[in-house]
Order: C-alpha cells, then structure tokens, then sequence
C-alpha cells in the first residue's frame, strides 16, 4: 500500500479558491486559536460521546490533548514518511503561507495530539463522494465536505467550518486524523491540508491536499484512508498516538502554531467548559512533557484557583450547586400565555418573587428558576420545554449573565446586565426522538444552536440556519437573553425600595449644591415653627435608564420603561464623593478622566454611540432600546456619584 499526498490539478473553468473559512475564528470572543481548538475539539467530542436510550452518556467523554515541542518533537527521519509528496506544495507560489514561518522537509516536527474516548468515531461509508441528504456520515463531512455538517437539532456545531480550526492551527495548514470506529470497528488513517489555489511550474492546483491511498484510474483523485496496520502502528509509533482499538478519534496537528501553549489549553477548557466537567460529563487530561493536568469534577476548582480565575470559579461554583439543586426548590416561571413569547409581571406571582428575594438575601444568596417555552419550526407542532436560570446576590458581580447550551459556553451574548448578581442561564432540552433529524422535534437548545455563529459565541437573528426557520423565532432569542434581567427587574417592580446590595443602585445626587437645606435656615431636633410641612412630592417619572453599581465603577442599562423615541442624547456626569458640598464641582482631574489610564470601558457599549468624552463628562447616543455600557477602573476606595440627565433636559437647564 502506497500512501501519498495528492492535490487535484485546476481544470479550467475551476474557481482560483483562497479559503477563508478558518477566519470565522477569528473573533475577539475567542482569545486565540488555542481556544478555538478547545471549543471545537471538546464539542466534536461531546456530540460524538456515546449515549444511552434516555440520552445520558453511558461513559464520561474523556479527552486527552499532547503538546509535543523541544526534544519530544518527531525527527525528520521518523515524520518524512507521511509527508511524501506534500512539500512541493508546501513551497509553492501564492499558496498562502507565510514562508518565512514555513518548515521545510528536513526540520523537526513539533505537534499537538487531541485524543477522545467514549465516543463513535468518524462512522460512515468512506467512499461517498458527495452529499446525500438523510445519510449521516461524519467521515464524509469531516474530511471531504467544506460548509456542510453531519449535525444538525441538539447537536452543538452545524455549519460544517469548525474542523478548519485545526489545519488553521498548523504552519504548514495541515491534520492527521486516525479513528477507530464504534459500528464496524475498523481503524483509519487520513491527512488533510488546506491551502490556497497554487502553482508549481506551469500547473495550477487546487487547495485541497488528502494524504492516504490514490486511485488507480487516471484523472481520478479521490482518496482513500489507510487501513493498513503495518502504517497506522507507525503513525502510532511516531506520533506517541495512545488509542489502540477504542472508539474515537485522535488528532495530529504538525507543526503548532507556538501561541498554542499548555497553560492557554488549561485556560480554555477551564473558562469554556466548566458545566459538562463538573456534571462528570466530561474529563480532560492535558500533557506536557510527561507532566499532567487532570480536569474533572474533582480538581476543577483547584486548576480555576491555580490560574487566578476567580470569575470563573464564583460562576461555577454556582452553576455546580444550581444543577444539583432539587427540582422541588426550583421557583417555577409561568408559562406564557400567548404563542409569542414576551416577558411580563404574571409570569411570576407576589409570593414568588417575595420567596426569590428572601433566598438571594439568605446564605448561600442563590436561587433557581425554571423558565417554559414554547418552540415551533415552521409548520410543525409546538413544543413545550424549558430552560433554567441560576441566581446568587453578590456585590462583586458585574452582573453580565453567561450562557450555556449544552454544555458549550457561548460567551459572546449581548445581554443587559444587572450589577450586584450573578447569573447563569442554562439550556440542555435534549431531543430523544429517534430517526433521521429532520423528523425530530424542535428543542431550545436547537432553535439556539440555529442561530449560533460558526465560532458558537454568539446567537444572530440574521444567521442563515435560522432565519426563517422557527415561528417566532426572534422573539424565543428575546425571551431567553433578556431572562435574568427581566426577572430581577420584576423583584425591583415589587420592592421600589429594594436591597442596596440585592440591585446594587447607585444613589443620584437630588440637589445639585450639595445642600440639603438650601435657606441655611436650620432648627436642631424640630422644623421651624412658622414653617408648614410641605406635602409629599409626586412620585419621580420613571426613566428609560438605571445606573447601577459595578466593580470599580458603574453600569449603565436599560430602566422601568423603554425611551420614547430613538436615538435619543444622554449626558453623563461622574465625580468621586465628598463629605460636603457637590461633588461634580469639587471634581479635580487629578482623580481620573474618563476612558483614560486605567478608566475604560469593560467589554464593548450595546446600543449606544459614544459622541463625546472631557474631563469626568461623557455624552451618549442612545441608539437601540436594549442597552448597555460598564465602565470601571475607578478608586473601589471612594465612593462614586454618577449622575445621568437627557440632553435635552440638560439644555433646557443651562
């Protein structure tokens, strides 16, 4: 058996093709490409664990990922075999390499080896050629398919680019993928490379390379996995490949990229996959030069403390105890009463939010709720379901809510924030329905899947495998983003006076010298004589906006109603407290400017333009009614006096 590296010639008429799939990656919710291939590796994975009838792995999911740098990388002598024919190629012309990072033929090999157990492996027939709809087969879209997926309802990943990650990730653009599959146990050796169209002397090729078996016939340039056990001991051998006949799939990437690193693997599993570890679901084992870090249930939060993620820890230390929380402690949500979902106060009763606010003002400060929803494909039948919401009061959050579907953290969802808790939204609705996935029923988790972006870090109202798709189907995104805002923004409606800490208000400064008794005229322990008592001024017209505290600084987000119209022009004004007079007046530069040193904006502004910024004042477009900006870095020693007016308010006073 010969097996060699093969790209196909350009025919005329074949487009000149610069893939840019890998691209969808590069996003700044991703830090890296580390973290690209934790995300898609571990969701590979997790879709492909092996389940029982009612849906729960039969056995955790176990992953092992190898960086092999230094004295471990393979010796040209021991790699040239499964290079063969690849590196004119390598070398060519507008191949879209960067030549001077590129390897040649004779240099060392350093790599990253990504194992999973307890899964299926890539099953299907290996010589379909082309798409067949209704047939699954992973193998096939693995390695022949570009924008096509096996996946599809529950399942994480659908848009068929998330495998690019991993030649991304090589210098020279390339994978080695051997699997051991569940249903006929067969072993399989196949390389991949993705280029761009080139040119080697007078030819022109395509960028797709396989390495693995040719055809016999001429003109014919499909190829086939190796099944030889004489070369696939080899590649174990020479690649330290673990897996021997257990089901899975196990991943070379020659050549690492060296941003990849140990501690930024460990950082990424950590950050992005706390649920599934902590729910035993998931194991990971990374490796470094014989030394190991095991992550699971166990040593989680240890590894979260040892790489300072204390964030991370607090969130999962509550997404732990919300899911072992007994369902008879969960507060249950009504159902909405009409097809679309829209939150509103009946959803949760006087006595529910009175019980919600006596749990998150009582240790641990936590709570769970239950949210149902209905969830329609187009033409199809409602279905009902439901997702959770963890809740903990903690002054130190900075009240963005996160994420999870399945698992998966996506952590790129704009979402109001509410300063002072912390929050969880967890979707894992699994479908059990049998038979091919068209004729499986909607779930949440698939509807949000549908909208998730190829990097699965954010849901998108215009994403193509959603629109259209589902009735309601903005809506259902509404109901489920905005959920922990709405719920506690239900808990201020109920308590107009609330918990300093449990909403974490900031106070606004009434008189604006600072006076509280601007005649001067003042009687210690009884009012004035000759004075009436004034009557009791009308309630203050409820705001389209709040401001509330954050960690070293303050947040600014949608209030009790929308605004009337938009854009609308806000005015804010931010000084340090002082012990008498006005503080805005007494505001010295020497304390901060606003986006300046260490004052910033966290993370980006949601519907909001910045127009102008001087000294401690700012100016703001309002451009969308859903809303949000953090900015911190202030003294968390002194006390902060925000005040925010409309422009138009503001005018009519100067």
């Amino acid at each position: 058996m010969n097996a060699n590296w093969t790209f196909a010639p350009r025919r005329r008429g074949d487009k000149v093709r610069d893939p840019l799939v890998g691209e969808f990656f590069a996003t700044s919710a991703i830090r890296g490409l580390t973290e690209s291939i934790v995300r898609e590796g571990i969701q590979n994975a997790l879709d492909a664990g092996v389940r029982n009838l009612s849906g729960k792995f039969e056995d955790p999911v176990f992953i092992r990922i190898e960086l092999r740098r230094g004295e471990n990388a393979v010796k040209a002598s021991a790699h040239a075999p499964f290079f063969q024919g690849i590196w004119p190629h390598i070398q060519a012309r507008g191949n879209g390499l960067d030549q001077s990072e590129t390897p040649s033929q004779n240099d060392e090999c350093p790599y990253l080896l990504f194992e999973d157990f307890n899964t299926s492996g890539l099953t299907g027939d290996v010589k379909q050629d082309r798409d067949i709809e209704g047939r699954r087969n992973p193998f096939f879209h693995f390695f022949r398919a570009e924008g096509r997926s096996a996946k599809s309802g529950d399942e994480r990943g659908r848009w068929g680019v998330g495998k690019y990650v991993f030649p991304r990730s090589s210098r020279i653009k390339t994978v080695f993928g051997l699997t051991v599959r569940i249903d006929d146990e067969r072993s399989l050796l196949m390389g991949s490379s993705v280029l761009r169209s080139h040119n080697l002397g007078d030819k022109d090729y395509l960028p797709d390379g396989y390495w693995g078996v040719p055809s016999d016939e001429p003109d014919d340039h499909f190829i086939m996995p190796v099944d030889d056990s004489s070369i696939l001991d080899s590649f174990r051998r020479t690649f330290g490949i673990t897996r021997k006949l257990e089901s899975g799939l196990s991943l070379v990437v020659p050549w690492i990229d060296t941003s990849v690193t140990c501690k930024t693997i460990i950082e990424a599993v950590i950050s992005g996959y706390f649920a599934p570890l902590l729910d035993g679901s998931l194991r990971v084992v990374v490796v470094e030069e014989n030394l190991e870090t095991v992550l699971d249930a166990d040593s989680f939060m240890e590894e979260a403390r040892r790489i300072g993620d204390s964030e991370t820890v607090r969130l999962a230390a509550l997404a732990h105890w919300g899911e072992f929380a007994k369902p008879n402690q969960h507060i249950v949500v009504a159902m909405h009463p009409m097809n679309k979902p829209e939150w509103s106060d009946v959803l949760l009763s006087d006595d529910q939010v009175e019980n919600l606010k006596t749990l998150l003002k009582s240790p641990p400060k936590r709570a769970v709720l239950r949210v149902p929803i209905r969830v329609r494909r187009k033409g199809g039948q409602a279905i009902e379901t439901s997702f959770r919401v963890f809740l903990e009061e903690d002054r130190a959050a900075d009240g963005r809510p996160v994420f999870v579907r399945d698992g998966i953290l996506i952590s790129d969802v704009r979402a109001p924030r509410d300063a002072g808790v912390r929050a969880v939204v967890v979707i894992d609705d699994h479908c059990s329905s049998s038979g091919e996935d068209e004729k499986r029923p909607p779930s949440l988790s698939a509807l949000l899947g549908d909208a998730e972006n190829p990097a699965h870090t954010q849901w998108q109202r215009d994403s193509s495998n959603f629109r259209g798709k589902y009735d309601y189907g903005d809506a259902c995104l509404s109901f489920v983003i905005q959920s922990a805002h709405k719920i506690l923004g239900r808990l201020h409606a109920k308590d107009e006076q609330g918990d300093p800490w449990l909403l974490a208000d900031v106070f606004y400064l009434e008189d604006p010298e600072g006076d509280p008794d601007p005649s001067g005229d003042r009687i210690k322990g009884k009012e004035k004589p000759d004075v009436p008592k004034p009557e009791s001024p009308p309630p203050p017209k409820p705001k389209f906006y709040r401001v509330q505290s954050a960690r070293g600084g303050f947040t600014l987000q949608p209030g009790a109603v929308p605004p009337a119209k938009v854009p609308v022009t806000l005015r804010v004004e931010v000084a340090y407290d002082v012990r008498k007079g006005n503080p805005f007046k007494k505001y010295a530069v020497d304390d901060f400017r606003l986006l300046q040193g260490t004052v910033r904006i966290e993370g980006r502004e949601q519907g909001i333009k910045l127009v102008r910024v001087e000294k401690n004042e700012m100016e703001l477009e309002v451009r969308d009614a859903l809303f949000g900006l953090t900015v911190t870095g202030f003294d968390t020693k002194r006390d902060l006096i925000v005040n925010v007016r409309e422009a138009s308010d503001y005018d009519s006073e100067n």
